[in-house]
């Protein structure tokens, strides 16, 4: 596991450590949960935007999937979520 340095004022490691202490974990770990937390958030959100994409493509519906992804594919440049 990496070593990471942050540096909190006053307040912010106050707030750091009751949160952690109503969670009943420590510090690093509620660090480590939040930043879990942030990045799921992240995905979930990029993956409802493809859903909303998908929804709102018009694609004649052919039999079998592998023919509607080929209508994708030759609607839509594939390619990843950026």
């Amino acid at each position: 596991m990496a070593r990471l340095s942050v540096r909190l004022g006053a307040v912010r490691r106050k707030k750091l450590e009751e949160l952690a202490a109503v969670r009943g974990v420590s510090t690093s770990e509620l660090v480590r949960c939040l930043v879990d937390g942030a990045y799921e958030d992240i995905r979930r959100t990029r993956r409802k935007q493809a859903i909303e994409r998908l929804i709102g493509l018009e694609v004649e519906v052919q039999q079998g999937p592998a023919a509607l992804s080929q209508q994708l594919e030759a609607a839509h440049d594939p390619g990843g979520l950026h």
